[in-house]
């Protein structure tokens, strides 16, 4: 299924909506499931477009319908990794210590729930002595 918002409308597959749709009624009808993968699915196109920020609120929409979507909770954190790598190129390593424990607590989560999944995740949290894969989010 193809997803984008544009322009004030949601275009999902051959379907266009109006975005009002993302929080109208006619959403409500939809399973949660299915409504945690829309959001998600929006996310991707942003994080494709490079909207970092407009990625992660979608995939934060996506869990709070489904909090236990380990492809979204791995893409949060690695956003949350880029950002760390980003702060310390940029020398703000207080900022860069929070998002990499954010980013290590999301692929915990994601890893506890798919642990056959996320190899690279996996040996970067080993490497730095951060795996604890756990069913929580440690925030």
């Amino acid at each position: 299924m193809l997803i984008l918002e544009r322009d004030g409308f949601v275009f999902v597959s051959w379907l266009l909506f109006p975005c009002s749709f993302l929080t109208g009624s006619l959403f409500n009808y939809i399973s949660t499931t299915d409504q945690s993968y829309i959001l998600y699915n929006i996310g991707l196109i942003y994080n494709k477009d490079g909207n970092l920020l407009k990625s992660l609120k979608y995939y934060h929409q996506a869990l709070e319908l489904n909090s236990k979507f380990p492809q979204a909770l791995n893409n949060i954190a690695i956003i949350y990794h880029v950002q760390g790598t980003k702060s310390i190129e940029r020398g703000d390593i207080e900022l860069a210590k929070n998002k990499y424990e954010r980013a290590t607590s999301y692929w915990n989560k994601a890893i506890y729930l798919a642990p056959n999944s996320y190899i690279e995740a996996q040996n970067w949290l080993k490497y730095n002595r951060r795996y604890k894969p756990t069913g929580e989010l440690r925030l």
